[in-house]
């Protein structure tokens, strides 16, 4: 999961200088430098910042989640089997307690589940471990030499036919106070346009 910086305002990437061996945070938008950044990886055309003692700023991690109740064959069938597992007394993970009871899904704009899922349009993409897919399901093919995606399904998502859009920081800084050991997490309500703008706020290429 990557690691964001909040400073002046502006979203950055975190990342460990290899150079310096120092903390920094970086972009690729010369309009979001002052004169304490420098050029990095030029081949890349990024601009940097060591984050030095004193600075005010936010180091965090965020993610996206929606609430939405999947009544397709797929989650259902999904349910009877973990239903079972529960009376024999076996054990459920989270993963599938929380996307199959609870209706919790996370979406990931950077995978997007190997769909075409355009924040943009509205779209997100869910996925699950199940190789019983309805119609609107799509089984997952696994990439030569990446991760493994046999077994799973993903389908499209409408972020207006969600029933809750949610964000979720994790702070490791915040406003300059190092919180590494009592990290804070704080979970924020969204309407879809809001939502729709924090995803693309912390679009890799937007950073």
């Amino acid at each position: 999961m990557y690691k964001f910086v909040m400073y002046n305002g502006s979203v950055y990437r975190e990342t460990h200088n290899v150079f310096t061996k120092s903390q920094c945070f970086v972009t690729q938008f010369k309009e979001k430098t002052d004169d304490s950044f420098y050029d990095y990886l030029d081949y890349l055309d990024s601009y940097a910042r060591d984050i030095g003692s004193g600075d005010i700023y936010d180091l965090y991690e965020v993610e996206f989640y929606i609430v939405y109740n999947d009544t397709s064959k797929t989650t259902e069938t999904v349910a009877k089997e973990l239903k079972a597992k529960e009376e024999e007394g076996r054990t459920i993970g989270k993963f599938a307690r929380d996307c199959i009871f609870d209706h919790l899904w996370c979406v990931n704009e950077d995978s997007a589940y190997r769909l075409t899922a355009e924040i943009e349009n509205n779209k997100v993409a869910i996925a699950f471990n199940c190789e019983s897919c309805s119609d609107d399901w799509i089984a997952l093919k696994s990439k030569p030499g990446g991760f493994s995606m046999e077994g799973w399904c993903s389908k499209i998502v409408d972020i207006h036919d969600c029933d809750k859009l949610l964000v979720r920081y994790t702070y490791r800084v915040l406003k300059g106070e190092d919180l590494l050991r009592d990290k804070k997490v704080v979970e924020v309500t969204m309407n879809p346009e809001d939502f729709k703008a924090e995803m693309l706020k912390h679009r890799l290429a937007n950073i």
